[in-house]
């Protein structure tokens, strides 16, 4: 797969997002939940709690995909 073909696959960065969406949108919430998530898989812990914290002022909603873990 060319670096062109795999750029079409990978999800917007929650930052593009929100630009294009606006801050509150609940795309930018779950975007910014997958990216704490890999950060969080990967031993990211610091820079996973801040990205947390935005998703669920944005979409409260988003804590109870992580309470059934």
């Amino acid at each position: 797969m060319s670096e062109r073909q795999s750029a079409w696959r990978k999800p917007p960065h929650p930052a593009i997002r929100e630009k294009a969406l606006g801050p509150g949108h609940p795309d930018v919430a779950r975007s910014l939940d997958n990216l704490a998530e890999v950060l969080r898989a990967t031993g990211g812990y610091a820079g996973a709690r801040p990205l947390y914290e935005r998703a669920l002022k944005i979409e409260p909603d988003v804590a109870e995909i992580h309470e059934s873990l």
